[in-house]
């Protein structure tokens, strides 16, 4: 149940566990996983991949994109299309994130999330 018309996305670390999508799971630390999609590849020192995300309650989808770099895991970023203001917005996560994979990423949300 949403409690405002508009949900802030910068406001979002703690999201209900509620995200759910056919192939999605909580990894032990809390952080939400879905199925793996296009981007999959080495830059620089680390590899990248993306993974999709949805939580139809409060109404979101989009990509996250996690890093492995030298046996650490983490998601740097994400990418969301949110319902109550019809936008995307981008999201970092205290890491520096090539404008090339975020442009890749922008690239695949956007014929991932269909809008209207």
């Amino acid at each position: 149940m949403r409690r405002s018309a508009f949900i802030n996305p910068w406001k979002q670390s703690n999201l209900p566990k509620s995200i759910v999508h056919d192939a999605a799971h909580v990894a032990p630390d809390n952080q939400w996983f879905g199925e793996r999609l296009d981007m999959d590849r080495d830059y620089a020192d680390a590899h990248y991949s993306s993974l999709f995300v949805e939580d139809r309650k409060q109404g979101m989808a989009g990509l996250e994109l996690h890093r492995a770099c030298a046996g650490q895991k983490a998601r740097v970023a994400r990418i969301l299309f949110w319902d109550a203001s019809g936008q995307f917005s981008v999201e970092t996560f205290n890491y520096e994130v090539p404008l090339d994979l975020l442009e890749e990423l922008i690239t695949e949300v956007r014929t991932l999330v269909k809008t209207k």
